[in-house]
């Protein structure tokens, strides 16, 4: 090899060093061991968000969010992290044989401001509004081929104070509109 493919491929070995991450548990936070990503910039924002059924909820209890969220249809579940402050990302493994065509992500937030999701592999995002002394809760449902991927999830507070818990799973589209 000459010595200018040689540089090149040194370089770019250290340009993958600086972007890996690193492999957490938390016991305060998760039941399921995850990668969280090692970097502390905002992610980049997925240019577009396709249409998702969504379910939304409002309960009174902010205790609500101390625990991932149930996922109603899911057949497994990819990530599941419990009460959580701040922002995080983290990835989750693809899917297995037989788990669904259809990836289901249920977040739940208490406090002031608002809780911005993104999914990478799927180039999708949204938000969730978040409120003092309650909790809000949304369930959203994606049927894409991009869906069975391994794919890494940024969740991005507007406040340092809001509580958040999230689960991602896989199962089958549901048959009626969560919407209505």
């Amino acid at each position: 090899m000459s010595q200018r493919t040689l540089i090149a491929l040194t370089m770019l070995s250290a340009a993958v060093l600086l972007t890996t991450t690193a492999c957490t548990t938390s016991g305060s936070g998760s039941d399921t061991p995850v990668k969280e990503s090692t970097q502390s910039s905002k992610p980049n924002q997925p240019k577009a968000t396709p249409a998702a059924d969504v379910e939304a909820e409002e309960n009174t209890d902010p205790k609500s969010v101390e625990q991932a969220p149930e996922l109603t249809s899911a057949k497994s579940v990819a990530l599941r992290r419990n009460a959580t402050q701040g922002n995080a990302g983290f990835e989750f493994a693809k899917a297995k044989k037989g788990d669904g065509d259809t990836l289901i992500v249920g977040v739940q937030c208490a406090g002031k401001g608002k809780l911005d999701v993104a999914l990478h592999s799927l180039d999708a995002s949204f938000e969730l509004d978040c409120h003092d002394g309650k909790a809000n809760a949304v369930e959203n449902h994606f049927t894409q081929p991009e869906v069975a991927r391994a794919s890494t999830v940024s969740i991005t507070a507007s406040s340092s104070t809001i509580r958040w818990s999230l689960a991602i799973g896989r199962g089958e589209a549901p048959t009626t509109d969560l919407a209505n």
